[in-house]
Parts: structure tokens; C-alpha cells; sequence
């Protein structure tokens, strides 16, 4: 019995050393697609986390600053103004600006082309029976 015991304790050391070589000499596999991409996108493997966090610190840093902060609000003035009359002028435009004068959402009687609504069979009208002075 301990021959059989020392036969099998003697065999398992040895398929373990085997299996153990066998290990270090196997190929690795190829990178996933996604590696692939990253490896193309990133080449040097630059760690952008830690460049975007001292930006942000930066930025941090900048916006005690009071000429930052004039800048800043001067643009946000400018941005604000510029809407303001952009909008001012889309809803102000003259008549002559106009393709349909007047438009045919708010006269309703006509549709882009200058032609009556069209009219579904069996459609019923709804009339309104007190007038705008």
C-alpha cells in the first residue's frame, strides 16, 4: 500500500511540474478588438484622467482670478445681447422679410400654397358665434 501511495504522490509532483511548464510556454492570446481601438485612439497609453483633472484644477484656480471672471461675464453679456436681437428680429421682421404675408397659421384660410384647407368628406365645421371688435 505505501509503494502505491508513494507511486501516485511521486507521479502527481511530476504532471504538476509538467502542467506548470506547459503553462509558461503558451501563447498569449491576441488583444480584443476594443484594445485594438483604444491602442489606435490612445497610442502612447497617456493617461487622460489625470490631464483632465489638472485642467479642471486649473480652471479651479482661474476663476478667482477677477479678470477671468470679466471676461467671462463680458462673453455671457454678448451671448445674451446677440439672442435678445436675434429674437427681436425674427419676430419683428417687416412684411416685405415675409414669404406669405399674411401667414397662413394665423389667417387660416389658406394653406402655404395660397389654396383653400382641404376638407375630409363628412368633417364637421366649427363656427364661432361672437365676433373680435
Amino acid at each position: 500500500m505505501k509503494r502505491y501511495a508513494f507511486g501516485l504522490t511521486l507521479l502527481l509532483l511530476a504532471t504538476s511540474q509538467m502542467h506548470g511548464a506547459g503553462m509558461q510556454q503558451r501563447r498569449k492570446a491576441p488583444p480584443a478588438w476594443y484594445e485594438r481601438a483604444a491602442g489606435q485612439i490612445n497610442p502612447d497609453d497617456k493617461d487622460c484622467g489625470s490631464v483632465w483633472e489638472q485642467r479642471k484644477q486649473d480652471f479651479i484656480n482661474q476663476l478667482g482670478n477677477p479678470y477671468f471672471r470679466y471676461g467671462l461675464g463680458a462673453t455671457g453679456a454678448v451671448v445674451m445681447l446677440g439672442a435678445t436681437l436675434f429674437a427681436l428680429y425674427v419676430r419683428h421682421r417687416p412684411p416685405w422679410m415675409l414669404r406669405h404675408s399674411p401667414s397662413p397659421i394665423s389667417a387660416g384660410t389658406t394653406n402655404m400654397h395660397g389654396a383653400p384647407p382641404a376638407r375630409r368628406p363628412g368633417a364637421t365645421t366649427i363656427t364661432s358665434s361672437f365676433a373680435i371688435e
